[in-house]
């Protein structure tokens, strides 16, 4: 899998925008399933291409976030649902900044990678 995702990808940038879509599983996948699912063939892949693990993992969390938060599934949503009795449609309106703050802190991690590592040192 890793010889095939590096021979599909020839840059790093390209590999994780791709990643980036990819993650987006979220929404159809419960937490557990993707994570022990995608993890160690995006890891293994990720390091070949020079990525840190610390960062590539703070990377795939925030990109399942975004799934969790989004229609059709939205596991988190599904869970606030029963929890304040509230509908689906309405939670879905006001997760929406949410889904935009977590989109921005995704671009800031990927275009300024020390603005996450730094946090971990």
């Amino acid at each position: 899998m890793v010889n095939l995702l590096q021979d599909l990808f020839t840059s790093p940038l390209m590999f994780i925008i791709t990643v980036n879509l990819l993650l987006v599983v979220g929404a159809v996948m419960t937490t557990n399933e993707a994570i022990l699912i995608l993890a160690p063939l995006l890891m293994t892949a990720a390091s070949a291409f020079g990525f840190d693990p610390v960062l590539f993992g703070i990377m795939m969390i925030l990109n399942l976030e975004i799934g969790y938060l989004a229609p059709p599934v939205g596991l988190n949503l599904m869970m606030a649902m029963t929890a304040l009795r509230q509908r689906f449609g309405e939670l879905e309106i006001a997760a929406l900044p949410f889904i935009g703050l977590i989109i921005l802190s995704l671009a800031l991690v990927i275009w300024q990678t020390w603005i996450a590592m730094e946090l971990v040192r």
